[in-house]
């Protein structure tokens, strides 16, 4: 069942610390480090019982070993971009197992060889740390909070030598307190006219487009055979990263923003007129500037976020495309910023309504979402991609001397079966490096299609941040 699937994907943080402690033995520390962090913790500690059914219910793990949740490895020097992309695809594509009794995440480590300062006297270990988890425990802030807290647990135990057994059971208490769910954290208003249409959308008749209205594009229809990630990275440099933010600026785009012209660019250049006149865009948006100021929003684990459509009219398409052409006269430049202008101010305006009329105002209402997610098969896609920004995040931990901290963030995200055929993912350290990377379902997107996406991101990234 497409839930089944759904249910199971996940999202990956995958950041890199640089630890400034020789002879530490680090995989014993990390492992004290996460037992630490899991104690503390209640979103690590719970699985879901009930999964592909009506009645799923989180319920404490009982009895928990680090080993279950961590593996480790080291490699010596070479290429290491590959190798994480092969690594991360596989486990966007892994169905995660017993989620009844075993929390749905994992720790992923990878042990570069240390290198050393000009006499040795400033050896600096890098361990790369993928955190993924199941998309129902944590959005993509929370990863950024997961890492932000091993990153202060790990800074506290590097130097202890009484590092103990770090695998022996975790026993959970018997009352688990999760972080609150968004309806019980945000006080959403809904009016009339949203709450009707949005019920006629859901449950109304789907009237057929008329031969003068082509659909948007959005890949191939809903199915749950499909279900393998591809996943490429472009990555600017510290310098590339500040170029581009003073662009934006200076064109009145935002980076996010300016992820969508591309996209839309590079779709409209590669594929015919006739089967893609138009797209629909989604940037996704995190709820928690929008809580109670007593919920500790910076700190919670769990789903805190919505979405934005944005309609890309057959107009723009064509603009974009015919910009493509080399014989343009208009420079795709100057298409792609005017609908990174025309996105943000789209945001900038949702931004300004929300709580209001969100969809998440309406999640009581919904009674068996296996139900709703199995209605969408064979169905098109209502989005064609979407854009996450996790932003700049801080890589230093707050507290005691700094020991590690984190010099590269990246995100991925598994093949959302009944969302957007493929999506861009932003994350990036404040005052460092900025990844971008993009996923897509095999068998939705053709791959040339998407190879070329990469190639026009990398092109127009660079070309804007020099």
């Amino acid at each position: 069942m497409i839930l089944h699937r759904v249910a199971k994907g996940d999202k990956a943080n995958t950041s890199r610390y640089a630890i400034r402690l020789p002879g530490t033995d680090l995989e014993a520390t990390f492992r004290q480090s996460l037992r630490d962090l899991i104690q503390a913790t209640p979103a690590l500690q719970v699985s879901i019982r009930g999964e592909d059914s009506k009645t799923s219910v989180f319920v404490r793990g009982g009895e928990m070993k680090v080993s279950d949740h961590l593996r480790w490895t080291k490699v010596g020097p070479g290429d290491e971009t590959e190798p994480l992309l092969r690594t991360l695809e596989e486990q966007h594509g892994r169905a995660w197992p017993d989620v009844h009794r075993r929390p749905p995440w994992t720790v992923i480590c990878t042990e570069f060889a240390p290198q050393s300062g000009p006499e040795d006297t400033d050896t600096t270990a890098e361990v790369e740390v993928t955190f993924a988890v199941h998309h129902a425990v944590a959005d993509g802030l929370s990863t950024v909070v997961f890492h932000q807290q091993l990153l202060e647990a790990l800074n506290r135990r590097l130097g202890d030598d009484n590092t103990g057994n770090a695998d022996h059971l975790i026993m959970i208490e018997d009352e688990v307190i999760l972080d609150p769910p968004v309806d019980k954290v945000i006080s959403f208003e809904l009016s009339w006219s949203f709450f009707l249409s949005t019920l006629w959308n859901e449950f109304g008749p789907r009237l057929p487009f008329s031969a003068a209205l082509v659909p948007p594009w959005t890949g191939s229809v809903v199915a749950t055979e499909r279900n393998t990630v591809n996943i490429r990275l472009i990555e600017l440099p510290s310098s590339a990263a500040a170029e581009l933010l003073m662009r934006c600026k200076a064109e009145k785009a935002t980076p996010t923003s300016l992820l969508h012209g591309i996209i839309a660019y590079s779709f409209s250049r590669q594929l015919p007129a006739e089967a893609a006149e138009s797209f629909v865009a989604q940037t996704s948006i995190s709820l928690r500037p929008y809580m109670r100021s007593d919920a500790n929003a910076q700190n919670l684990i769990g789903g805190y976020c919505t979405s934005q459509s944005h309609p890309i009219a057959p107009s723009t398409v064509l603009a974009l495309r015919s910009a493509s052409s080399p014989i343009a006269q208009m420079p795709a430049e100057i298409e792609i910023i005017k609908l990174a202008r025309t996105i943000k101010a789209d945001l900038r305006q949702r931004l300004a309504s929300l709580p209001k009329d969100d969809g998440n105002g309406l999640l009581p209402y919904v009674s068996d979402w296996r139900e709703r997610w199995n209605k969408m098969l064979g169905q098109r896609r209502n989005v064609t991609w979407e854009v996450s920004n996790l932003g700049a995040i801080a890589c230093k931990p707050t507290q005691g001397e700094v020991r590690c901290e984190i010099n590269r963030v990246l995100l991925t995200q598994s093949a959302n079966v009944g969302g957007p055929a493929m999506s861009v993912n932003v994350a990036g350290v404040k005052g460092g490096a900025l990844a971008v990377t993009v996923c897509w379902q095999e068998g939705v997107i053709e791959v040339a299609v998407m190879e070329g996406l990469a190639e026009d991101l990398e092109l127009w990234l660079g070309r804007l941040g020099s």
